[in-house]
This record gives C-alpha cells, structure tokens and sequence, in this order.
C-alpha cells in the first residue's frame, strides 16, 4: 500500500515537474522570439531612413539612380522577408511543440511587432521629413499602411491554419516530458532530416509560410510596374526588373531554408534541454 501510495506521489511529482519544464521551454523561446523582433526593428527603421534619405536627396536621385532602384528594390525588400521568415520560423514551431492554445503568446507577439514596424516607420519619417508633412502622410502614405497591417495580419492567419491543417490535426495529445513512451508527434518531424522531405508535415507548413510573402511581393511588384511606375522603356530597365521579379521567386526558396534552419535550432536546443531535465528520472 505505501508503494503504491509513495509511486503514485512520484508520478504526479513528475507530471507537475514535467508541466514546469514545458512552461519553461515555452517562455524561454518567447523570450528569444522578443529579443529577435527588437534587434529587427531597430535594423529596419534604419533601413526604412535611409530609403527616405535616398529618395527625397536629390543628390542621390539625380547621381544615383540605379543604387536608389537597388535599395528599394532589393535592400528593403529583403528585410520584409526576413520578418516574415523569423516570425513564422518561431510561429511554426510554437503552433507543432506546444499546440495552438498555447502558442497565442507568439501570435501577440508577431501582432505587435507588426504595429511596432510601422509605428517606428511613421515616427522616423514624421522626424526626418518634419510634423507640417503629418496631413500628407495622413492622406498618401497612412492608408497604405493599414492595408499592409491588414495584410501582415492575413499572413499570421494564413500560417496558423496550415499548421492546424497539416500538424494539428494529425497529433493525439501533449505528453509528458519525461513519458519516452507517449510523446508528442512533433518530435518525429523535427529537427529535419532532410529538408526536402514532403512526407514531414512541418517542412510542408514551412514551404508553403515561406511562399505566401514571396508570392504578396510578386503580386505587389506587378500592380506597381503595370499601374504606378509603368512598363519599362528600354532593355537595361527590363533586365532591372525581371531580376526583381528573379529575386522574389528564389526568395521562397531562401525562406524555406530559413524556417527549416530555425525549426532545427529550435528543436535541438529543445533536445538537449530535456536530457539535462530527463536526468534525475533516468537516474
């Protein structure tokens, strides 16, 4: 009776020690989320001031043209994607490792680094180009941005339901840290072995989050070379832009590669968590 008595306090001794762990592991990966969208916000408002300086100079318009067209065609650009690819890296594997209930920390998170973008952005050129240009910013520029935080908002959703739809649905229940015998699923699928093993789940949610900024880019570049800044007129400027076009295509493959890397990192970092946790059970 007192064995029973005394395996039964160990078990629940374990499960509360287990629930800990998982607590720990997914407030530590918060952490690293928030620590990640801050060193990125400070990177992008200077990225966004210098595209300001670079199109209101006219030292540089006039001089340098095509450096001008490099930044805001590819320098900009390119610190889009690597948002989207460090957030849905993190969203990913909070929505596979801890389900989605639990993984609305890293919702809010990403939420708020949207608006803090574009709060820093509005703020920056507020500053630089002077408060007597608040009413056309209002009138131009602010309608733009809702719609982008829309738009950022519609990708976070679209994320979200790829991974219920292809990791979800297909896990039985969360098991405890230390049960070897009950895990979760997720850790079939991660780290990768391959990253092009469409049979993972995971890497499937990762490609298709990966194409959705990609493919918004594309769809974007089209509207602005079609109805804003019209076809190009000669082959220099049509060379120009189909490498943007070039660009925005294998940008979805380095996105992919991107996720798939910080899906490993994540995991193994995980790993080697619970075999100093797994310890004192083993022992």
């Amino acid at each position: 009776m007192d064995c029973a008595i005394m395996e039964g306090q160990k078990e629940r001794r374990e499960t509360v020690e287990a629930s800990l762990f998982e607590t720990a592991r997914k407030n530590r990966l918060l952490w690293k989320f928030g620590i990640c969208l801050a060193v990125f916000l400070i990177a992008y408002d200077v990225v966004y001031l210098m595209d300001l300086v670079f199109s209101t100079d006219f030292f540089w318009t006039d001089h340098y043209p095509v450096l001008l067209r490099i930044w805001t065609g590819a320098v900009e650009p390119l610190m889009g994607y690597l948002f989207y690819w460090i957030s849905f890296a993190f969203v990913i594997y909070g929505i596979v490792r801890f389900g989605i209930k639990k993984s609305i920390p890293f919702f809010v998170l990403y939420l708020c680094g949207v608006l803090l973008r574009f709060v820093l952005n509005i703020a920056t050129y507020l500053l630089y180009m002077g408060a007597m240009n608040w009413n056309t910013f209002a009138s131009v520029e602010l309608p733009g941005v809702l719609l982008s935080i829309f738009g950022d908002c519609l990708q976070l959703g679209a994320v979200i339901l790829l991974g219920y739809l292809f990791t979800k649905r297909k896990r039985t229940q969360m098991a405890p840290a230390f049960d070897k015998k009950a895990r979760g699923e997720w850790e079939q699928w991660l780290p990768p072995v391959r990253f092009f093993d469409w049979k993972n789940p995971v890497l499937r949610v990762a490609l298709l989050s990966a194409l959705i900024p990609s493919a918004l880019m594309i769809l974007q570049r089209l509207y602005y070379d079609v109805f804003f800044w019209g076809l190009p007129t000669d082959g220099a400027e049509w060379a120009l832009v189909l490498i943007y076009y070039l660009c925005d295509g294998l940008s979805a493959l380095a996105g992919y590669l991107s996720i798939c890397f910080l899906l490993g990192s994540f995991s193994l970092s995980d790993q080697k968590a619970r075999l100093e946790f797994e310890k004192p059970f083993n022992d």
